[in-house]
Formats: C-alpha cells, structure tokens, sequence
C-alpha cells in the first residue's frame, strides 16, 4: 500500500515543486531493496572536477556554507564536495548498472551537490558516510534535502527502498518549503 501511496506522492510533489513541465515528472520511483549488480570504485566510475566546488559556492551566493548544519566556513578549503544522494547509494539505486556517461553525470550534477563538513560528509560518529535518507538525515534543511533526494532519483531513475521511502515521506509531508535555508551566521552578530 505504502509503495502505491508513495509513488503519488512522490509524482505530486515533484510535479508541484519544480519549474519542469508534466511531461518530464511522469517518471515515478520504484520502490526496492538497493542492489549492488557491479562493482563499485567512486574514482574510477564517480570522477568529478574539483571545479565543482567553485559552482557549489556560486549557487549559494558566494557563501562557504554547510546546509546540513547551518555552519559557515572562512574557505571552502574546510569543507568536503558532497552528494546529497551519495556515489554509493545512487549505485546501488541503480547507477550501477546506467552507462559511463551517465555515472560522471550524476557525480558532477549541481542538483546533488552540496558543501559540508568532513565530520559530516565522510564516516564517524554523525556522518552521513554513504548512508541513503532511511539512515541518515540532516541537522537542518531536512526539507530541502529529502526534497533534493527525491528529484535527484527521479531524475536518474534511481530505486529507494522500504525504509528510505518511509523516511522521505515523514519529512516531505510536514514541509511548508523545500527551499535551503541560511541559518544566521552568530559569528557575524
């Protein structure tokens, strides 16, 4: 029932919450568990230019800013390029049997990337480590991020399983904006 459910409301959210006509949010998704069908390497079937940072700081008016936390950094030197549906969820989500192209794509996609601290983006206690949106959720701008999980799979035809779904759902259902918000940098106050 939930995977009926979540299906339209994944089609109504994503056709209401972006500029994109009809025709290019008929795509649902397809909910199942992650499947490794090859082997995963990030450099290798991932590689991203370090320039990406660059547009990441550019798309939020010139602010080093970590959306996950509200932080603000001094240079992006201090933050990590992070995917907000990571290289290894969207592999197991389907990336890993999609073309080369389309992996380099996804990689350097301005939709799914973000700045963040290395604490958060990479593994340890609190980080996000590869983990999908059922296992790991942000401090702040949970809207905007389950929002972006959402277009993201639906824009590579990516699967979510059980537990992703679920979680996708509770926070999608209580957002009144999926915009990012910038967090008061008390440092400036």
């Amino acid at each position: 029932m939930i995977n009926n459910y979540l299906k339209l409301f994944v089609f109504i959210f994503c056709a209401f919450s972006t500029a994109n006509s009809f025709s290019e949010n008929r795509n649902s998704i397809t909910i199942s568990p992650e499947n490794r069908c090859s082997e995963y390497n990030k450099k290798k079937q991932y590689p991203y230019s370090q320039s990406v940072e660059d547009k990441i700081v550019h798309s939020m008016n010139g602010l080093v800013y970590s959306p996950y936390t509200g932080r603000y950094f001094d240079t992006d030197t201090e933050t990590d390029i992070e995917h907000i549906v990571s290289t290894s969820e969207g592999h197991d989500s389907g990336l890993c049997a999609a073309s080369e192209e389309t992996r380099k794509s996804f990689a350097s996609d301005p939709l799914n990337l973000t700045l963040a601290s290395p604490k958060i983006n990479r593994c340890g206690k609190g980080g996000k480590c590869g983990f999908d949106a059922g296992e790991w959720m942000p401090e702040k701008n949970r809207c905007w991020f389950a929002s972006r999980v959402v277009k993201v799979k639906m824009k590579y035809s990516l699967s979510m399983d059980q537990r992703e779904a679920k979680s996708l759902y509770s926070v999608l259902s209580k957002c009144k904006s999926n915009e990012m918000i910038y967090f008061p940098n008390k440092e400036l106050n």
